[in-house]
């Protein structure tokens, strides 16, 4: 298909975030290991890729990150038979508190069907979910729990990011990237600032809201 008008840059913004993921998850030790015991023909039971999206939204990044996971890392079932070797699995899990959203994004999920069979969204919040797709294993290092435990938040609001990150440390996450909301922390702080300075520097710059929010994303991404 083809990004509505306007959501061409969401677009380039999940691709560039899929991009460095799969980078991580290429380099992990967990894959590595992986494709050395497969080769060898000692591989037990199948490992799994898990993946939580913390204040997943509409979900554009969890969709995107679970099919490049699919499509990269999973082995055709056919194979799976000719070779008498289990492959990798990819469970993913969004997680936001709105709950009309969330059974409109796991009516997607379930209409796609295939690759998506293995992707759920649940209500709940940031950083404190019963139902979260790991945290019961989490003493042990990903080989040893046979699982690559991912965890990703892009721009979740306030101090959603922060939450995500003592979640993802809390139950030891192996992978964490998150993107962390610009808005709520850095933009109140200059329109304050650019409103009892008119003699900044940058006033001339501030003065114009486009331009304080671009600052805001510059700061935060740097």
């Amino acid at each position: 298909g083809k990004p509505l008008v306007g959501m061409s840059s969401k677009l380039r913004q999940c691709q560039k975030f899929v991009e460095i993921v799969g980078k991580l998850v290429d380099n992990s030790c967990f894959i590595q290991s992986f494709k050395q015991i497969s080769t060898s023909g000692a591989v037990q039971a199948p490992p799994t890729i898990r993946v939580i999206d913390m204040g997943c939204g509409r979900g554009y990044l969890t969709f995107s990150l679970h099919s490049y996971l699919c499509n990269n890392f999973l082995m055709p079932e056919n194979e799976q038979k000719a070779n008498c070797k289990p492959g990798l699995t990819v469970q993913t899990q969004g997680i936001d508190r709105r709950p009309k959203l969330i059974k409109e994004i796991n009516g997607i999920a379930d209409d796609l069907g295939g690759e998506f069979s293995s992707l759920r969204f649940i209500e709940g919040d940031i950083g404190n979910t019963d139902d979260a797709l790991f945290g019961d294993d989490s003493g042990s290092d990903s080989i040893a729990k046979n699982t690559l435990d991912i965890l990703i938040a892009l721009h979740a609001c306030d101090t959603a990011t922060d939450d995500s990150i003592w979640f993802a440390i809390q139950n030891n996450a192996d992978i964490i990237v998150t993107a962390p909301c610009c808005h709520h922390q850095l933009r109140p702080q200059i329109d304050r600032h650019s409103n009892k300075n008119p003699d900044h520097p940058l006033a001339d710059i501030l003065c114009h809201a486009i331009y304080r929010e671009r600052s805001t994303e510059t700061t935060t991404d740097a």
